[in-house]
């Protein structure tokens, strides 16, 4: 609470805030007459809950019916710290993965609170989530970025897990469901050794194999078929 004095040639006040954080700044009283040859005491209240980190700054007008000072405006500065950043984790983040390859994702954060998150490296207790570089992500204040990261597994199946966060505000634990899809496998066989001559035609056989027990095989031939229609979808064989 801070408190300014006001002398006798102001007979009449009324006090507002202005500027470019003005709302943090109340009066009281907010009007008032002082009398002849006395002063009165006007008291700021700042308040800083929704602000951020960092150096504000407003004005106090105070307009009388002195004619000579109709207007009278006093800066109010203001250095907040302890704000912290803030990620809202309500929801799942869902994504899909291929089992026994490294996967390249993109976690999309928030950042809500009034400061900066920095984000130093990305991992998980079972070493499955990594970063995807050696250097640190910040998000400002009430803004949005995209986090990549990198995620390699040997399950099959569906993984509801966390990913864990290691930032400015220490370990943020972010709740994952990683739908697990599982990749084609193929083989290919055939005699490629050919012996031929200038004029003549000779055959290649080849044999294309997914091995995979789920998943399709896709295989695209076309630029070795002039009518551009040899393409199709092997399941397994």
């Amino acid at each position: 609470m801070q408190q300014l004095s006001l002398y006798p040639y102001v007979p009449v006040v009324r006090a507002l805030s202005t500027g470019n954080d003005g709302s943090y700044v109340f009066i009281d009283p907010i009007s008032g007459e002082i009398n002849a040859g006395t002063p009165e005491s006007v008291n700021l209240h700042i308040d800083a809950e929704a602000l951020s980190n960092g150096k504000h700054l407003a004005s106090v007008a105070i307009t009388t019916n002195d004619d000579d000072k109709a207007i009278v405006s006093i800066e109010v500065k203001v250095n907040v710290s302890g704000q912290k950043p803030k990620i809202d984790l309500d929801d799942i983040y869902e994504f899909t993965a291929y089992p026994t390859i490294e996967n390249n994702l993109e976690l999309e954060l928030k950042n809500t609170g009034l400061d900066y998150l920095d984000i130093y490296k990305i991992s998980s207790e079972n070493g499955e989530f990594k970063s995807v570089s050696n250097d640190s992500i910040r998000i400002n204040i009430n803004k949005t970025k995209t986090v990549p990261f990198k995620y390699t597994t040997l399950s099959t199946s569906n993984v509801a897990t966390n990913l864990i966060l290691h930032t400015n505000i220490g370990e943020i634990d972010v709740p994952v469901l990683m739908t697990i899809k599982e990749t084609s496998s193929a083989i290919i066989t055939g005699n490629t050794d050919l012996s031929t001559s200038y004029g003549n035609n000779t055959e290649l056989s080849l044999t294309l194999q997914n091995t995979s027990s789920t998943a399709p095989l896709e295989y695209d031939l076309s630029n070795y078929d002039k009518t551009n229609e040899n393409s199709a979808v092997f399941t397994n064989s």
